[in-house]
């Protein structure tokens, strides 16, 4: 019957040099780890992670651009006149409960398109296409001379812009009412708050 005690030591001596690089790799391991980790094998290269998401600029400003396309801009400003008179239509007033009695559209002059609505017993709100968005002033319409002559302060000064990354989809910056980067929709809203329009 063989001895096992003799047997340990004839396998330990037949193993002794495996044992001491062993050994040798264990004590370089704990001394200095990310060293001896590659010489162990215990740390494999990876290819780097594709990100599943293209990366964007975090804020919406580094995202979105002001407008160069001045037909585009025409195109955005037609579809806010187009719901505002649509609201006319509808009945909408000012906070004093005063109906829309008149509107017009036209062009101050070729390249600057403009809308007007009035309210019964008060000023009326001019729209023009500014550059790249619009303004928007209190206004009286002198029919005689068709001319308008503006009152006070501007209330509105808007601009229009399209993000670099994605389908056109516009947001309004406004000076005068919260200076973010808003949704059309959501800035639509804002401005007949701001107006005193519902």
């Amino acid at each position: 019957m063989t001895n096992p005690l003799k047997f340990f030591n004839e396998w330990i001596g037949s193993r002794s040099r495996e044992i001491a690089f062993m050994v040798s790799d264990l004590l370089r391991f704990f001394k200095q780890p990310k060293k001896a980790a590659g010489a162990l094998g215990q740390k494999k290269r990876q290819a780097p992670v594709r990100p599943l998401v293209k990366n964007r600029p975090a804020s919406l400003e580094q995202r979105y651009r002001l407008i160069e396309d001045s037909t585009f801009g025409d195109e955005i400003f037609q579809r806010l006149q187009n719901r505002l008179f649509t609201m006319a239509n509808q009945g909408m007033t000012d906070t004093r409960g005063s109906k829309i009695v008149y509107k017009e559209r036209g062009k101050i002059n070729p390249d600057r398109p403009y809308f007007y609505l009035k309210p019964a017993g008060t000023s009326g709100l001019l729209f023009e296409r500014s550059g790249p968005g619009w303004v928007v002033s209190r206004a009286e319409k002198i029919v005689d001379r068709d001319l308008f002559l503006r009152e006070g302060d501007i209330l509105e000064h808007a601009n229009i812009f399209l993000a670099d990354d994605r389908t056109p989809l516009p947001r309004i910056k406004s000076d005068q009412m919260s200076n973010e980067l808003l949704a059309y929709t959501v800035y639509e809203q804002k401005l007949l708050k701001h107006l005193g329009l519902e």
